[in-house]
């Protein structure tokens, strides 16, 4: 379920770090992330491309398997986006479990009382979606959105934050809401009791 929260204004945390912190940032992926004001009724494709900002050929080669609302999809361009839609996006997983749902695979048949069927497209207004990436595609998507900015869930940042204070510590430049802060008011701050925080990171 999306957080019961305000999404029009979300506290903004901007950290400027370098390669090593950023790339421990990316954890905090793990538990997904938030994108907002995206067109209700946007095909699946269109998300990733446009949205994710995904080249076809990586869409292609690397995402190997899609789940909509927690169902395998066979195609894109049939599938659409909600408020309140999950996402998970993977490469290729192992074993018979992986072969069974990785798209276009040679035990894809199997699943057909699982895959995503569609009955209507949403349309009108916006939407807020839920993606989470898995494996290697958190690794190598996860540096490129958290530059580009997600929302992501204030508690889960919080823990984030307090487990792993040296990439707070080490950032040459830490903003909330535009104005500087350091890593100790950083720790302390309950980002105004709001359920997400946009968090964009810059490597330098």
């Amino acid at each position: 379920m999306p957080p019961d929260t305000n999404i029009s204004n979300p506290p903004l945390l901007q950290l400027e770090t370098d390669k090593e912190s950023a790339a421990a940032l990316v954890r905090l992926l793990q538990d997904g992330f938030y994108l907002p004001d995206v067109a209700a009724g946007t095909s699946v494709r269109e998300f990733l491309t446009r949205v994710l900002g995904l080249d076809p050929e990586y869409i292609r080669n690397r995402i190997q398997s899609l789940f909509l609302d927690g169902k395998p999809v066979d195609d894109y361009d049939k599938a659409h986006v909600r408020d309140g839609s999950r996402l998970a996006l993977s490469s290729a997983l192992p074993g018979l479990v992986g072969a069974t749902l990785r798209q276009g695979g040679l035990l894809a048949s199997f699943r057909n009382t699982i895959t995503y069927q569609e009955t209507t497209a949403g349309t009108g207004g916006t939407s807020l979606v839920h993606v989470k990436l898995f494996n290697l595609i958190m690794d190598e998507m996860g540096p490129m959105l958290l530059q580009k900015g997600v929302l992501v869930k204030a508690s889960v940042l919080r823990t984030f934050l307090t487990e792993n204070q040296e990439v707070a510590g080490s950032s040459k430049k830490i903003l909330l809401d535009s104005k500087p802060t350091d890593a100790a008011s950083l720790l302390r701050n309950d980002f105004a009791g709001s359920d997400l925080v946009r968090i964009s990171v810059l490597v330098s």
